[in-house]
């Protein structure tokens, strides 16, 4: 395992920034770690948890999204109400 989580961490940091190589990279992970949880069963340890910078990074990532999201919704329902407005005076 140590060396699959080096393998790992090795091409996570150096692609973590390039969106569709980062997605096929956590694709791949996942698609295996199903095998390594019916392999080691109890033993079995979450790559995330085994290496916590990508874990950190993930929930990040994921905040920073939405949080860009949520200012995307609130450009677009302040653009449609002032659409409404407008054709409210028309």
């Amino acid at each position: 395992m140590p060396i699959r989580n080096g393998i790992i961490k090795r091409y996570f940091d150096k692609y973590k920034l390039q969106k569709k190589k980062r997605e096929e990279i956590l694709a791949a992970v996942s698609e295996s770690e199903a095998q390594m949880e019916q392999i080691l069963g109890d033993e079995y340890v979450h790559f995330t948890e085994a290496i916590p910078e990508i874990g950190q990074f993930l929930s990040e990532l994921a905040t920073k999204e939405a949080v860009q999201l949520e200012a995307k919704q609130k450009r677009e329902g302040t653009k449609i109400a002032e659409m409404v407005n407008l054709k409210t005076f028309i």
